[in-house]
């Protein structure tokens, strides 16, 4: 079952702010071995980025990077093949640059407001709505900014974070057992998954690329191994991974200014096996590891056409367009 958008409970929370930083608090109810007791939560806005770059669930950090828009992906072989890297350079490494941040009371929410400025055509913002039980309900809006629809295809439409890599098991609702992508996902299966994360790449990919990715997800949750964490959902269906590598570890494009070496076959790319990341996705144990997360209402197709010119078929593609995609983060205190 879906889980509900908001779901509004409590009293008001607790509200600070300084030049810097704008804190929000409260808590949760939680069960206990002698009924349920109050869990305390704390967000913490960064007024200078506007990203969210904190929140605590019962003096646990959740979070070990920000939350930000991202329309980019470690590219995979296809995506090589066809020069996206260079065709959508504008979505791989834009500058979230704030324009505008705004916080307001509406009932007993608080609604933030952030707003970026213009990467080419495109107006991007974050609306995060926080409720007195803990609940961010997230909305990013991409809107025209004077020259969208000239602008490149994304590579995807959503938000990525890391947390701590002690959340290391995920439990979730949609396409599995094994990694699927719009394009790619006639053989998974409908259906709940456990699922851990130090198994969501496939090292069997010579070179690192994008991996690990679930879609048409209802909920998708990242706990430790007593049940702690946070949970995701949203209205419709989206597509996620939580991996213990980020995007620029499995990223091979070369940067802007980079030696321009070529490989055997004649993509673009600095070479690294996917086995070579492999000693940092297990180091202790994810004790001292991240677990890097992606949501996205929507990602491009990995192709298969070809892998020397041909993107992902049409119908697979993200065209720069108006769009909006809402998503919903929970703390969960025990499962």
């Amino acid at each position: 079952e879906r889980a509900p958008l908001v779901e509004k409970v409590g009293e008001r929370m607790s509200f600070q702010e300084s030049a810097h930083y704008l804190v929000l608090s409260g808590t949760v109810e939680a069960a206990g071995t002698a009924g349920e007791r109050p869990v305390l939560w704390s967000l913490t806005f960064n007024k200078k980025t506007g990203a969210l770059s904190s929140y605590t669930l019962d003096r646990r950090e959740l979070l070990e990077a920000p939350l930000e828009p991202c329309f980019n992906r470690a590219l995979v072989e296809n995506d090589l093949g066809a020069k996206l890297h260079l065709k959508s350079a504008v979505w791989r490494r834009p500058a979230f640059t704030l324009d505008h941040f705004s916080v307001e009371a509406s009932g007993e929410s608080y609604v933030v407001k952030v707003a970026y400025e213009r990467i080419g055509g495109a107006l991007v913002s974050l609306h995060y709505r926080i409720d007195a039980d803990g609940t961010v309900s997230v909305t990013e809006r991409m809107e025209d900014g004077g020259s969208l629809a000239e602008m490149p295809a994304l590579f995807r439409f959503g938000v990525r974070f890391a947390m701590g890599g002690v959340y290391s098991n995920l439990d979730f609702f949609g396409y599995g057992p094994w990694e699927n992508y719009i394009d790619r996902r006639s053989a998974a299966l409908l259906g709940r998954y456990r699922q851990r994360v130090e198994d969501q790449y496939h090292y069997g990919y010579v070179r690192t690329q994008e991996s690990g990715t679930h879609t048409g997800l209802h909920w998708l949750r990242i706990l430790d191994d007593g049940g702690f964490g946070l949970e995701l959902s949203s209205g419709e269906d989206f597509s996620a991974s939580a991996l213990p590598l980020s995007l620029e570890d499995l990223d091979v494009a070369i940067l802007e200014g980079d030696p321009k070496e070529k490989n055997h076959n004649q993509q673009y790319g600095a070479p690294q096996h996917s086995l070579e990341v492999r000693k940092k996705a297990h180091e202790s144990d994810r004790s001292q590891g991240k677990t890097y997360v992606h949501a996205d209402l929507v990602q491009m197709g990995v192709g298969g056409v070809d892998s020397w010119g041909r993107t992902a078929l049409p119908a697979y593609l993200i065209p720069a367009a108006p769009r909006e995609f809402s998503l919903v983060l929970r703390p969960v205190t025990n499962r």
